[in-house]
């Protein structure tokens, strides 16, 4: 049951993630509040890292770290565009 509940959970993650690209973490739609946070971004690394203490096998282990440091980048990358911190100064 647990071996099923790793690949269900790292799947979810991804799609909620890609569900808050799409829209609400982009900058198109301005600076994303508290809660668009918590559910686009906090609660697929919530699923990712029980995903990561589930898998029994170190490949599964780094693909899911991997994951993770992916959305958390990307996220840093995108809240940094919608600050300004990335804007050319000319």
């Amino acid at each position: 049951m647990k071996k099923t509940l790793a690949p269900i959970g790292n799947l979810l993650a991804l799609v909620l993630y890609g569900m808050g690209i799409l829209a609400p973490l982009t900058p198109s739609e301005g600076m994303p509040s508290f809660w668009e946070l918590l559910l686009f971004v906090g609660i697929p690394m919530v699923l990712l890292l029980y995903s990561w203490h589930i898998c029994s096998s170190k490949v599964a282990k780094i693909s899911v770290a991997f994951q993770a440091t992916v959305i958390a980048g990307f996220t840093m990358w995108l809240l940094l565009l919608e600050l300004g911190a990335l804007a050319n100064g000319s």
